[in-house]
């Protein structure tokens, strides 16, 4: 593994990290058992769909993502969304501690949402990913 996969999985450890000790110090929470913004999705359909989409992301950097800045980023969404779902093994629910507009979220859910806004700007203005 080269030193950039190394520092994007670090700053993906750090990221889930800093993810669990703020849901467990922070006031007020909630918990969601619904996916992004609430939606209503049993809690075993979302474990697979989650385990589904790390396998897939895994596959792509190993064997579809050719430019190593968009392997690094799939890297650090990744791992930093490992926090979510260990709160969904351990509490079936997802715990959520900024609210904005009324919509509850926390870090994994905002590196997971900036890397999709990232992505789709991206493919729009250039097609080569």
């Amino acid at each position: 593994m080269n030193k950039q996969r190394v520092t994007a999985v670090f700053l993906g450890v750090a990221i889930a990290t800093l993810d669990i000790y703020l849901k467990s110090h922070i006031t007020p929470t909630i918990l969601n058992t619904g996916s992004f913004l609430g939606l209503a999705i049993p809690n075993a359909l979302l474990l697979i769909a989650h385990v589904a989409i790390l396998g897939f992301g895994g596959w792509l950097i190993l064997y579809k993502i050719k430019r190593e800045f968009w392997q690094l980023w799939t890297i650090v969404v990744l791992v930093s969304s490992l926090s979510n779902l260990s709160d969904r093994i351990r509490f079936g629910a997802v715990i959520d501690y900024i609210s904005l507009a009324g919509i509850w979220f926390n870090l994994a859910d905002f590196t997971v949402t900036l890397a999709f806004i990232v992505a789709i700007y991206v493919i729009i203005r250039n097609k080569n990913v």
